[in-house]
């Protein structure tokens, strides 16, 4: 995508780590985060609940941390460096256990095995899990942000029950992209679409089904948001000690 021409037929939807945490997962990349893009619109992917099996009995942080301590937790994600592989290291830190990442590709397979009882707990989205909440076979017991979230308001977030690190505050999110280069009025027409796509009712209902509360922003928004983030984002990778891959 990076080579081809800036005039606004080809553009990139893509998630966020593609601009700020693969620049400390890889030692090389073959792109330029921040010089290889024209920026356009950013959406969020909503809040992420952490979700405990049934059997484990566990209805809060603390009591996780407890039954971690006398029991073996496996912990799902959906990749190196994802956020739920972030939020396990950040969790073992805090309470000082030991639970096990488990990377999956892809949700489905995680919460398949959540299910089964293979793995105790997992991190991912709200429309991934709530086929194991709803089954019972899941609890949520954690919800990423500094607000609970609409569709589990029962569910109390990370910083409610005394994590205060940003880890369970950062923001991911899903990006429209193009070439750099790009003219500014092209992508100012482009966000506007956007921005505009996100306010018909049509959108509206599938964010809502999805759990997601914010809608896409424009290309002003985008820019403030990757530069909130990026700096937080790759601290914390670094902080927690990830191997930087080929």
């Amino acid at each position: 995508m990076i080579q081809a021409p800036p005039d606004g037929y080809t553009l990139m939807a893509t998630l966020s780590s593609a601009l700020i945490s693969n620049r400390v997962l890889y030692e090389t990349l073959p792109y330029d985060p921040d010089k290889d893009f024209s920026l356009i619109s950013s959406m969020s992917t909503g809040q992420l609940p952490l979700i405990v099996h049934k059997s484990t009995g566990v209805t809060n942080l603390a009591e996780l941390a407890q039954y971690a301590r006398s029991h073996p937790v496996n912990f799902g994600n959906f990749g190196q460096g994802t956020y739920g592989h972030l939020a396990t290291l950040e969790l073992n830190r805090h309470f000082g256990i030991q639970m096990e990442p488990v990377q999956y590709r892809g949700e489905a397979p995680m919460w398949k095995d959540l299910a089964a009882g293979i793995i105790q707990c997992a991190t991912g989205t709200y429309p991934g899990a709530i086929s194991v909440i709803q089954s019972g076979e899941g609890r949520a017991i954690a919800m990423t942000h500094d607000r609970r979230m609409k569709r589990l308001p029962d569910v109390p977030t990370y910083l409610e029950q005394g994590l205060p690190s940003r880890t369970f505050q950062l923001k991911t999110f899903v990006c429209l992209v193009g070439p750099a280069g790009m003219s500014e009025a092209m992508i100012k027409t482009l966000s506007r679409l956007a921005v505009e796509a996100g306010e018909t009712e049509q959108m509206k209902a599938i964010l809502d089904t999805f759990g997601i509360e914010e809608a896409a922003t424009d290309d002003e928004a985008f820019k403030r948001l990757l530069a909130e983030e990026t700096g937080p984002w790759t601290e914390l990778v670094r902080s927690l000690g990830l191997a930087a891959s080929r």
